[in-house]
């Protein structure tokens, strides 16, 4: 039996396991909300209205040349939650990369909100550029994050470049770790807003 995801339909409250993320997705209507219960390596692409829930301790890893989870450039209001840890550790040409984001939201239309763990994402080595920061939101109408820490290890952590509703709380932010020739990156870049964060 498949115990990796899980769809909980909205209306009959049943639950149905899949064995990867891309079958609970494409089983999924407005409403469900899916349950990862093990270690992923794939792309979680959002859809509209399904929400998503990470089991404490699973962590999301893609192992292909992708963000990690992404809106995909599609508007789309989404909420994932539980206590998950979100990683992109892909790394393509090491160490000229590119590299990639472990949340990427490119829609300008779109609402998420993120409760997780921990969000960490390798970064490229390459100084004076932003190459895979741990989160990147490029545009959005609403980007809420919850999060213990936050790390780049090679580069910026988050970079929120165009967002009208923003809200993030976080114990712990780094960025450039040393000996990653990028030590001392920003570990927050945004584009012509000021942000509070708490």
């Amino acid at each position: 039996m498949a115990t990796e995801t899980a769809v909980i339909n909205a209306s009959s409250g049943v639950q149905t396991f899949y064995t990867t993320y891309a079958a609970a997705r494409s089983a999924a209507s407005a409403g469900d909300l899916i349950q990862i219960w093990a270690d992923l390596n794939e792309q979680i692409i959002l859809k509209n209205e399904v929400d998503i829930w990470i089991a404490p301790g699973r962590v999301l890893d893609v192992s292909t040349a992708v963000p990690t989870i992404t809106d995909n450039n599609v508007s789309l209001v989404c909420s994932i939650y539980g206590n998950g840890i979100i990683k992109n550790t892909y790394a393509e040409n090491y160490p000229t990369g590119p590299y990639y984001e472990c949340i990427k939201i490119l829609h300008g239309g779109s609402k998420i909100s993120i409760q997780c763990d921990s969000i960490d994402g390798a970064g490229g080595v390459t100084p004076d550029t932003i190459d895979g920061s741990s989160v990147k939101v490029t545009d959005a109408s609403k980007f809420h994050l919850c999060c213990q820490t936050i790390i780049n290890r090679s580069n910026t952590a988050i970079e929120i470049l165009n967002c009208s509703d923003i809200n993030m709380q976080t114990k712990k932010i780094e960025s450039g770790d040393n000996g990653s020739g990028n030590n001392g990156s920003p570990v927050f870049i945004t584009g012509n807003r000021i942000y509070q964060c708490r």
